[in-house]
């Protein structure tokens, strides 16, 4: 839907894999994009990057000062896994269920329930996140691969004329889905900056756009905690949180 809304606002669409970034050496900016079976780079004016876990501009070029939040979160894995559906129609919640060593996710959808267990590496190892799981649940499951991370945001989202959204600026736990809140609370700042500024935006104002990107991870870090604020004891993880 949004594709075809945008390209019938004249923006065009084209599909290819970027290999790399092409800086101009005069002032470090993204001048172009290195396309995989192409010589020539494709001019860039300004880049938004949702690379993902990739991380091309911020991680890979620029190489962005990193704020790590593993200090206030110790979940840095995550088991995906699928369940049949329960019932014809789906629910209309998701259940997050508290764990040994971290929390299991249970989405309703059409086809199937989307599940996983994020947890903390330091208190559980993979096999032994899985078998909790099939004692919860009663039943066996097929993981999918595990996903590793770490948690935190770059100090800096915008970089130049370059802006990392997603996965490509930062990511915490899937609780309560914060990154996709933070993700859409950026994007809107983004474009009121530009408004205001008539397209033209002075530093003062990307630094004041960090800035402020930055007390809302802060925010966000302080809301995941909030979630582990309790008086459970029986398990190492719990203890230590």
């Amino acid at each position: 839907y949004l594709k075809r809304v945008a390209m019938g606002r004249g923006v065009k669409w084209r599909q290819a894999q970027v290999l790399d970034l092409e800086l101009d050496s005069s002032n470090a900016r993204v001048r172009g994009l290195r396309i995989q079976n192409e010589s020539a780079a494709m001019p860039v004016d300004f880049l938004v990057d949702a690379s993902g876990f990739a991380r091309v501009a911020l991680g890979k070029t620029y190489k962005t000062p990193w704020r790590p939040l593993n200090r206030h979160s110790f979940l840095d894995r995550a088991i995906p896994f699928h369940l049949p559906p329960t019932k014809p129609n789906p629910a209309l919640t998701t259940r997050a269920l508290a764990m040994n060593a971290g929390w299991m996710w249970q989405i309703p959808l059409q086809e199937r329930v989307g599940c996983g267990y994020v947890f903390s590496s330091e208190h559980l190892s993979e096999n032994a996140a899985v078998e909790e799981i099939e004692a919860r649940l009663g039943q066996s499951i097929v993981p999918m691969a595990t996903l590793k991370f770490s948690a935190g945001h770059f100090e800096d989202v915008w970089v130049g004329n370059a802006m990392a959204v997603g996965l490509a600026s930062g990511f915490v736990e899937p609780l309560e889905a914060t990154s996709i809140g933070q993700m859409l609370g950026q994007v809107a700042a983004f474009g009121d900056a530009v408004v205001s500024s008539d397209g033209i935006v002075p530093m003062s104002t990307v630094r004041t756009f960090n800035r402020r990107n930055a007390m809302d991870w802060e925010g966000i870090r302080d809301f995941l905690r909030m979630h582990y604020d309790v008086k459970r004891r029986d398990t190492p993880f719990w203890r230590d949180v």
